[in-house]
């Protein structure tokens, strides 16, 4: 697994090179067979950025480099709105999970206790995953203008 958690890609940031596709390509060359890139995909809050703007230029180039890559959100509490990442693979879909595999995988890598996920881990279980993947409509809209609809996980 790759992370990259970088600031947004705003103008006249020296940020603003590490959302090039070359390092992109770069990143991807020195992932194992069989992972799997985090990214985080900037902010997709509607009543800052209607048009997720950002989210949707990091995604359309990943989607040049990567078969497999899949939008995802959750509320992020400091910064106060729901923030955007995204996964890139050629081969790991993380939206094929199933509750029942994302639990089992948890307690046997001890981060979960057979009855309780909620007791080890502050906000991740197999609900929290599949909630993050499940986008809403408005993302699924604007995400639709870059591939067809039936690729956007529901």
């Amino acid at each position: 697994v790759i992370v990259l958690d970088g600031c947004d890609a705003m103008e006249d940031s020296p940020a603003l090179s590490l959302y090039s596709e070359e390092v992109y390509r770069q990143t991807r060359a020195r992932l194992a067979p069989g992972s799997i890139l985090a990214v985080q995909g900037m902010e997709v809050c509607a009543l800052d950025y209607p048009d997720y703007k950002g989210h949707l230029e990091l995604r359309e180039m990943l989607q040049r480099l990567f078969p497999i890559v899949r939008s995802y959100m959750t509320f992020v509490p400091s910064f106060w709105t729901e923030w955007g990442f995204l996964t890139a693979s050629d081969s790991l879909d993380p939206t094929t999970l199933s509750r029942d595999l994302l639990a089992t995988r948890l307690r046997e890598r001890g981060l979960a206790p057979v009855q309780d996920l909620g007791a080890t881990l502050d906000f991740y279980d197999a609900d929290a995953h599949v909630r993050m993947f499940t986008l809403p409509k408005n993302v699924k809209a604007a995400l639709a203008r870059l591939l067809p609809i039936e690729d956007i996980p529901a």
